[in-house]
């Protein structure tokens, strides 16, 4: 029995050895001088440098060279200004292979000064710790940022505890699909092409997806639409199923304005098939080759919903005759 145990035990210390908890790694970003005041521009540094201390203290931290974000910043085409977004947070978090993003920024309007931080859970992409003070902006603050630093620090120390494993990040690289975008949009449109004539105005609905594939940037696009036009000419009624396939590229625009924290626009080039049936004096079921351009605007209201505004012009190419359906959709985006 005791030669078991002798044997038993070491077995259990080395597997403890084996998988010891990991220590998440720390990012902290220059806070962001949100009214660009160079009289204040000093804090940037200043307020995430407090972080280091403290944290450090902790014990439960690995952190990141401060030094580095730029490089990461550069890499996605962003600039320092967009980083106070939760998204952004993600995506640099992601990319320097950090388990935790601190975010911040500040508003001085003298003789106050307003603060705001966030630590991002990387692996969870939310936020799993916040602080907003509102202080003097005379001497006393330093203490004031040093005491946020302190008290913020504890905090994630305690929520956000030592990993049992590490989670590996990576650029979505080939033959892996991520961050989708799926769109659904009510589209009033016009169809000419008989006649050199235009139809009667139609309506229908649409639905597409694009998302991260072999580029960053350049994305698979894939759409199907639907339009149902009254004739004004021999024509009664025509109906248009559109199924195609393309590339998008995604345009990116972080600057808030109004109600809205981000901007997409998307560029489309896709071909497919459409098939429908055109009520003449009888009807005529066909299908044929289409091509298709046009945009897609997303006007994000939330970190995930967006509003969408399609724009695009399709080309069926008949064997008589081109057909041409423009339309124009408003309706609403989900980013996963």
């Amino acid at each position: 029995m005791l030669f078991l145990l002798a044997c038993w035990l070491p077995l259990t210390n080395l597997i403890a050895q084996t998988n010891p908890e990991i220590r998440r790694r720390v990012l902290i970003l220059d806070f962001v001088n949100q009214q660009k005041s160079d009289r204040v521009d000093y804090l940037s540094a200043s307020i995430a440098d407090a972080y280091l201390e403290p944290l450090g203290k902790t014990k439960k931290f690995e952190l990141l060279s401060r030094s580095e974000s730029s490089r990461y910043l550069a890499q996605l085409n962003l600039k320092a200004g967009d980083t106070f977004n939760e998204d952004i947070a993600v995506r640099l978090g992601e990319a320097a292979h950090a388990d935790v993003v601190v975010i911040g920024n500040f508003v001085a309007i003298e003789p106050n000064i307003n603060i705001q931080a966030r630590a991002i859970d990387i692996a969870e992409k939310r936020v799993a710790v916040s602080r907003t003070k509102v202080a003097k902006l005379d001497a006393t603050i330093f203490d004031t940022i040093n005491a946020i630093a302190t008290d913020m620090s504890s905090e994630m120390a305690a929520k956000l505890p030592p990993l049992a494993q590490r989670v590996v990040y990576q650029d979505a690289g080939f033959f892996t699909a991520r961050d989708f975008i799926f769109h659904g949009v009510l589209n009033s449109g016009l169809t000419w092409g008989f006649e050199n004539k235009f139809l009667g105005p139609g309506f229908g609905l649409s639905a597409d997806t694009s998302f991260k594939f072999f580029h960053r940037f350049v994305q698979p696009y894939f759409s199907g639409t639907a339009i149902f036009t009254g004739g004004k000419t021999r024509v009664e009624q025509m109906s248009t199923y559109n199924f195609a396939g393309g590339l998008t590229y995604a345009l990116m625009f972080t600057k808030k304005w109004w109600m809205i924290q981000e901007t997409h626009l998307r560029p489309i080039f896709t071909g497919g098939l459409a098939i429908g049936t055109i009520q003449a004096r009888g009807n005529i079921n066909y299908l044929v080759p289409s091509l298709t351009v046009g945009a897609v605007a997303d006007f994000f209201v939330h970190r995930r919903w967006s509003i969408t505004v399609l724009v695009q012009q399709q080309f069926l190419f008949d064997a008589d005759t081109t057909l041409k359906l423009i339309s124009i959709g408003l309706g609403a985006g989900y980013k996963l």
